[in-house]
């Protein structure tokens, strides 16, 4: 191995431990009241997920959602160097509908949430034996030639790969960990009859380096 290709590996190695650090790190977090946040503090905060636009579908079940995320499970058939057969099981990272949305909390302030860049600990539901997922369904087969499956019917009843899905809808609880900061939202109509404008609004988005953690809420007491 070239010496080139080691620190490529140990660097690649770095920036994987690094990163799984600050998702394990989030739960540490404090929890702040959205009164109390701070441009460039790390923070945790819950509150009620609302649509920012329009309401998506998600992909797998073709459920309406404020959020949804898709991840599958892929089947491999290999062999060992004695030939003896073994299946191995590929997990790609998930993905999301990437839709802003808000979160607001009791007293009614809000903050904006964009998951692009963000790491999900929701509860995952599989479908893989639903009708949308083993037919002939172009958007799907998308998918999963990026992942170098080729697609097949009836993949998901023979569990050559495995679907699973999570749906946020409009007023379930979530909760964010990251750092906020102000930014200029379009807002449209208001009291009074007014026309479109922009306000200024704390606003959560992740990087590939500091993702966001989205979790599931504690319900209020």
């Amino acid at each position: 191995m070239m010496l080139s290709d080691l620190q490529t590996r140990v660097a690649a190695r770095a920036r994987s431990v690094q990163h799984g650090f600050r998702v394990w790190s989030a739960r540490f977090a404090h929890n702040v009241p959205f009164s109390a946040l701070a441009e460039g503090r790390r923070v945790r905060i819950d509150g009620r997920v609302e649509r920012f636009e329009s309401e998506t579908r998600s992909l797998f079940t073709q459920q309406p959602s404020v959020l949804h995320v898709d991840a599958v499970r892929i089947k491999h058939h290999r062999y060992d160097p004695n030939g003896m057969h073994y299946i191995a099981w590929e997990t790609p990272p998930p993905r999301c509908s990437e839709q802003p949305f808000w979160l607001v909390d009791d007293g009614g302030q809000r903050v904006l949430v964009d998951p692009k860049h963000a790491v999900f600990r929701l509860p995952m539901r599989d479908v893989s034996n639903l009708a949308h997922v083993n037919d002939d369904n172009p958007e799907i087969h998308r998918l999963l030639a990026g992942y170098g499956v080729v697609p097949t019917l009836y993949m998901g009843l023979s569990e050559d790969v495995i679907f699973l899905e999570a749906l946020v809808a409009h007023g379930d609880r979530l909760a964010i960990v990251g750092i906020p900061s102000m930014a200029p939202v379009h807002m449209t109509g208001g009291e009074g009859g007014y026309r479109d404008h922009s306000v200024a609004v704390p606003h959560f988005a992740g990087t590939r380096e500091w993702p966001l953690v989205i979790m599931q809420a504690a319900a209020p007491r």
